[in-house]
């Protein structure tokens, strides 16, 4: 498996990283579908159908590369890498993300703790249950 030794929108010419143009919109466009609302899959597949490489002799992308480019601090640009992403969109995207996790921190308001989801019985009722379950199954295959 090859590793990227500089980072997606980046290349090294005379010891000075430098943008690589092509991929420095690949990465506005991840930031932008990812503002509207795709997931990190979502967008991994349209680069991967697309043939966008992100390695050298691979176009083949998933979550985590995506997930990487997202969550770069280096596309702002510091004394090292020069800016790629305007700031005003890294803060949007971080919005973003920062909503979508709080989102799948929520418990929908109809389950309650301590319920089953269908909130027909207690957890405690059906776990033993299942316990009652388990011993008579063993008691049968004991038997026989």
């Amino acid at each position: 498996m090859c590793i990227r030794t500089v980072p997606f929108g980046y290349a090294v010419e005379k010891g000075k990283k430098v943008i690589v143009a092509d991929e420095a919109a690949v990465i506005i466009e991840v930031y932008e579908h990812y503002c509207s609302g795709e997931t990190f899959k979502q967008i991994a597949d349209s680069l991967t159908a697309r043939g966008v490489k992100y390695l050298e002799n691979d176009s083949q992308w998933n979550k985590n590369n995506v997930a990487r480019l997202i969550d770069d601090l280096r596309y702002l640009g510091n004394e090292e890498y020069p800016q790629i992403v305007p700031a005003e969109l890294y803060e949007r995207v971080r919005t973003c993300r920062e909503g979508r996790s709080a989102k799948k921190a929520e418990l929908p308001s109809d389950i309650k703790l301590g319920t089953v989801v269908d909130g027909s019985s207690n957890i405690l009722n059906t776990l033993n249950s299942l316990k009652e379950t388990i011993f008579v199954t063993f008691l049968i295959v004991m038997l026989v």
